[in-house]
């Protein structure tokens, strides 16, 4: 997946006029809304939240990123740019970096 000029708030946005215009036409009641069915509005629909969602350049922060599919996850931060992830070859220090990293985001989202 791709997210292209993508933005948290606008999609929460999207999915709030598409859930009032479904309420206007009398398809959904508000009694109905849940976190299931506004779910099913957002531009993720059918796609499962992320388990852990990494950060990588020294930010410390989403910038707006799934806001609501991140609200249950492990945000793992790392301070390098890059990454180039070889599965034939550990031998660069910085694979052997980002493997370390990865253990220890698993071993974090494990215990939340």
């Amino acid at each position: 997946n791709i997210a292209i000029s993508y933005g948290g708030r606008a999609e929460i946005i999207d999915a709030v006029k598409k859930i009032a215009n479904e309420i206007e036409e009398k398809r959904i009641t508000v009694d109905s809304i849940d976190e299931e069915l506004f779910a099913r509005y957002l531009y993720t629909e059918g796609i499962a939240d992320p388990d852990l969602i990494i950060r990588t350049s020294g930010e410390e922060r989403l910038s707006g990123f799934l806001l609501w599919q991140s609200a249950e996850n492990a945000l793992a931060l790392h301070e390098k740019r890059h990454f180039v992830v070889d599965n034939q070859t550990q031998a660069s220090k910085e694979n052997q970096s980002l493997d370390t990293f990865l253990e220890d985001a698993h071993t974090l989202s494990q215990h939340q």
